[in-house]
């Protein structure tokens, strides 16, 4: 809550129309001279706002009527995080009037409009705080536009007095030191750095030099939050506090360009969306079970509810089914805004460890129950997700990556150690060393710019010099994806003989090849997706009672390695081993069993006919 000062000086910051005597003092007729016992964050929270802030939408006609909620979904991606100006998040048209709903920080706002480019603006409504408007629908209504005070922006230390705890943890991270980075250069001038090292830069209300508002220095919790001032004034009242968004555009705005083009690349990784069956899913009538089960890895608001929840062990309260369905594995959800944690780049997992780890998504445990936050980073999603042999109703998820990795999971008969390659024992970084290489180009542009790794493609240039170059790598690497690409096609050509001339008479008449599959079929027997679409299918759930162990745990082995994606790169001995077991374990199924000699003198044919049949 607000609280007076020493003298009675209440900290509530006065609104523009307010203000008289103040406005009269000489120089920017927006800052008043502050009161004399006023503190440094005070003085901030009293800077008035006088500049409006538009966001414009165009109407044509009463036949206008976009889908709610198509514009503004996500937050403008703009240099120096959140865009504090009013957005437009939604228009709907009924009974000729168009509803039109925004986004904004603080009012009151203005809807004005203009019947086209050019032409004078007039306002159509008594300016309120409301964030939302029903205007009547006519014809030629051309361009509406919600205007509201420039940002009222307070600075950190005005947030530290109710959040000290998030306050301290900033304070020790890159970005609070990020005007400071500009100096180290001498760049700490120049008018293109500033907007992304600094609160506010270019905004009236904003940072203007470090000896002017040396308390708007670096990436602060309103960059990323929104303009805090009216919220500090009025903490209680929900309507006026920040934005807390797991958008990548927050982070797009700044972490972007030829230099540093971390946005730009995380924009084409399937990171940054949601699978478009999956998003389905959290949209459907079973929409919740689904976010239980396939959230954590497949929504990043998800994953975060559920970290939320553990942090606080408190239940975990779901996003919506579009939330959910939009928000994909974004900046935020691998890295901590708020804390310098001890596995660099504030990511909040290691990036390194071997323990076995595979997600399961039963409904007889809980995300709470299986996080362990020194796994990492990457195997947190790309794990078997509780996959074993004995499963009959599909093949392993397609994001065993750290299994493979570390090599545990897989079937394997001999009770010695797996083999490993050195991917798997040597490089320090596991995952990331190759899929988030970053390099930098000499003269960086947009044809040719510096690379992050977050479209998180493994590049050759990671493989040095281990490798003795990219060109040694690469043959290497052709090389053994050809051979495990070959081991796995002699694998199902075994398991489709046994399907053909050993399985159960039963299976073999009705499936044939496919008696050895799982009842959803997967991509090795069907790599289009032709045979599901025509509604094949591989033995029932009972059928699958008759398919022996060991070519359960055949086909778990080869789609395993199959299902990694990477034929072997990852740990190629064990890929090898596995494979091996695989063919060994079909081979035995195949193999007309051994007849047993009938004992020797013994006088007894029944014992020799038992053993013989056994």
């Amino acid at each position: 809550m607000p609280r007076e000062k020493p003298g009675g000086f209440s900290r509530a910051a006065p609104r523009e129309n307010e203000f008289v005597e103040p406005l009269k003092e000489k120089g920017n007729m927006n800052h008043p001279k502050p009161h004399s016992n006023e503190d440094s964050a005070l003085r901030r929270r009293r800077r008035l706002t006088g500049a409006a802030f538009a966001v414009l939408i165009a109407i044509s006609s009463a036949d206008f009527a976009p889908s709610e909620g198509a514009l503004g979904s996500e937050p403008a991606r703009l240099a120096g995080g959140l865009s504090p100006r009013p957005q437009i998040t939604s228009m709907t048209v009924s009974n000729k009037q168009v509803t039109i709903n925004w986004t904004g920080f603080s009012g009151p706002y203005k809807i004005e409009k203009c019947p086209g480019i050019g032409q004078p603006w007039t306002q159509v409504a008594d300016a309120a705080n409301a964030k939302t408007a029903a205007l009547p629908l006519e014809d030629g209504l051309g361009l509406i536009r919600v205007t509201g005070p420039a940002p009222a922006y307070t600075g950190a230390e005005t947030c530290q007095e109710c959040h000290a705890a998030s306050h301290e943890d900033w304070s020790k991270t890159a970005h609070a030191g990020a005007l400071a980075s500009l100096k180290a250069i001498s760049q700490d001038k120049n008018p293109t750095c500033l907007p992304c090292h600094t609160v506010g830069y270019g905004l009236p209300t904003g940072f203007k030099d470090e000896a002017t508002t040396p308390y708007f220095a670096g990436v602060q919790c309103e960059s990323c939050h929104g303009p805090a001032l009216d919220h500090a004034n009025k903490p209680t009242d929900k309507s006026l506090r920040p934005v807390k968004t797991l958008s990548a555009n927050v982070c797009g705005g700044c972490h972007t360009d030829a230099h540093h083009p971390t946005f730009d690349e995380w924009e084409h990784s399937l990171h940054a969306e949601v699978n478009e069956h999956t998003a389905e899913y959290f949209k459907s009538a079973t929409g919740a079970a689904r976010m239980l089960s396939c959230g954590a890895c497949h929504s990043g608001s998800v994953r975060m509810a559920m970290l939320n929840a553990k942090e606080k062990n408190k239940a975990v309260v779901l996003p919506s089914g579009d939330e959910a369905a939009t928000i994909g594995i974004t900046c935020a959800v691998c890295h901590d805004p708020h804390v310098k944690t001890a596995n660099g780049s504030q990511l909040r997992n290691p990036v390194h460890s071997n323990q076995a780890f595979s997600y399961n998504t039963s409904t007889n445990t809980t995300f709470a129950a299986q996080y362990d936050a020194n796994l990492n980073i990457c195997g947190q999603c790309h794990n078997a997700r509780g996959a074993t042999w004995k499963d009959t109703g599909r093949p392993p998820h397609h994001s065993v990556q750290y299994n493979l990795l570390t090599s545990t999971i897989g079937f394997l008969v001999s009770t010695n150690a797996p083999r490993q390659s050195a991917h798997a024992t040597q490089i320090v970084n596991q995952c990331s060393h190759c899929h988030t290489h970053p390099h930098e180009v000499a003269e960086p542009t947009e044809n040719n710019p510096n690379y992050t790794g977050h479209e998180f493609k493994p590049t050759l240039a990671s493989c040095y010099p281990c490798h003795i170059d990219e060109a040694d790598a690469e043959s290497k690497v052709e090389a053994t994806r050809g051979d495990i690409k070959r081991r796995i096609q002699d694998v199902k050509a075994l398991l489709d003989q046994w399907g053909t001339t050993a399985s159960d008479s039963t299976l073999r008449a009705k499936y044939g090849p496919l008696a050895w599959e799982y009842n959803t079929i997967g991509q090795i027997t069907d790599p289009t997706g032709a045979l599901a679409a025509g509604g094949a299918k591989g033995p029932t759930a009972a059928e699958q009672n008759v398919v022996p162990d060991e070519i359960k745990q055949a086909r778990f082995n080869i789609y395993l390695v199959e299902h990694d994606g990477s034929y072997g790169v990852h740990n190629t001995k064990y890929a090898q081993d596995l494979l091996k077991v695989a063919a060994d374990l079909v081979k035995a199924k195949l193999a007309p069993p051994a007849a047993k000699p009938a004992s020797a003198g013994s006088g007894q044919s029944g014992t020799g006919a038992t053993a013989a049949g056994n």
